[in-house]
């Protein structure tokens, strides 16, 4: 019985270790992917003709992250045999996405990888990185998801300005977004509804 629990314990810090080491590499590629992005924003219009180095940006970036979903899907159950189904059928659905939206728009809504970004320095901070993924949603992705629906519309048929529907790729990531915030503040909804309603019965009283 013993031997079990030293071996449970092995494998739980072991678990940590992995944990903490993707996290960091995941921390790094996305910073590296966002940086881009940024770049792209400052420096490529989505509305003029793609310039030499706007390309360059764009064809940089969409490589960078299909290869770094194919690398996350591939270490995460190569080292723990079992995977998240949500993340793996948002890493499938950005793939396919990004082969057949071949656009310009792909390397910029690559900002959105922002909400993750404080995954490994707030690791052990829960409340901090709640806030921080919560903002990042509220302030960067659904916007973003926003403007492709609503006032993103390309007329230039080309490799890279598609003139396509983007409406059903922005409402199923906003959806996603949705389901992260639900499922990041869940524990804490009837913590918030305890005291709505003691206020609400000490005003009442």
């Amino acid at each position: 019985m013993s031997h079990f629990k030293y071996t449970r314990v092995y494998i739980i810090i072991i678990m940590d270790d992995f944990i903490e080491t993707w996290l960091k590499k995941c921390s790094y590629s996305k910073a590296v992917m966002c940086s881009i992005s940024l770049y792209g924003w400052c420096r490529c219009s989505l509305y003029d003709t793609p310039s030499t180095e706007c390309v360059v940006v764009y064809n940089t970036n969409c490589s960078l992250f299909v290869l770094f979903l194919c690398w996350d899907m591939y270490t995460f159950i190569k080292s723990t045999q079992t995977m998240n189904d949500i993340l793996i059928v948002h890493h499938i659905f950005s793939i396919i996405g990004i082969i057949l939206n071949f656009s310009l728009q792909t390397s910029h809504t690559m900002i959105s990888l922002s909400m993750t970004l404080m995954d490994y320095v707030l690791m052990k901070q829960y409340m901090q990185l709640a806030l921080y993924r919560s903002l990042c949603i509220l302030i960067i992705r659904i916007p973003l998801a926003t403007y492709f629906m609503l006032l993103y519309n390309p007329t230039t048929i080309s490799y890279y300005a598609v003139n396509m529907n983007n409406a059903p790729y922005s409402i199923c990531f906003i959806l996603y977004d949705i389901y992260i915030l639900y499922n990041t503040w869940k524990r804490y909804i009837p913590y918030i509804r305890s005291i709505i309603q003691c206020k609400l019965h000490i005003r009442q009283s």
